[in-house]
Formats: C-alpha cells, structure tokens, sequence
C-alpha cells in the first residue's frame, strides 16, 4: 500500500509540474547559434553535427576537420574536432 501512495505523488507532481511548465517558451531556431563569418564552415559544420547525432562519428570528425580549414577562427570546429 506504501508504494501506492508513492507513485500517486509522483503522478500528482508530473501533473503540477506539466500545469506550470507554460511560461517555457519554445526555441527561435532549430540550430545552435555559431559565430563565424565563411558560409561554407557553417554548412560543413552544421553537417559535421547532423553526422555526429546520427552516428556517423569519422564523418564527423571530418567535416569539423574541413570546417577548421575553411575557417581557421573559427572555434567550433576546432574544438570539436580535438575532441575526436
């Protein structure tokens, strides 16, 4: 019976903590925002991201490569690829 009572609070706290989640607001952009002044780093940068959620971690790796090459001040790139 104990453990009924608490899983009843947790539900009860979801409940309240889903009716005061409104004041959340949702993102302005689907991207993370990246400083960086060459199109071609962004978009290879961008790419190297989408590789990188999806698994695709040595196509990663170069794309942060490529975009570093693209941009030598640009961070980002930079970083990500010594992580690999």
């Amino acid at each position: 019976m104990r453990s009924n009572h608490g899983i009843t609070l947790l539900v009860c706290l979801w409940f309240v903590a889903l009716l005061h989640a409104d004041h959340v607001k949702p993102a302005a952009t689907r991207t993370l925002p990246v400083t960086t002044s060459s199109a071609k780093a962004r978009d290879l940068y961008e790419r190297a991201m989408r590789d990188y959620e999806n698994l695709h971690l040595e196509r990663a790796n170069l794309g942060w490569r490529a975009a570093a090459q693209a941009d030598p001040n640009f961070g980002p790139g930079a970083s990500l690829d010594r992580l690999q």
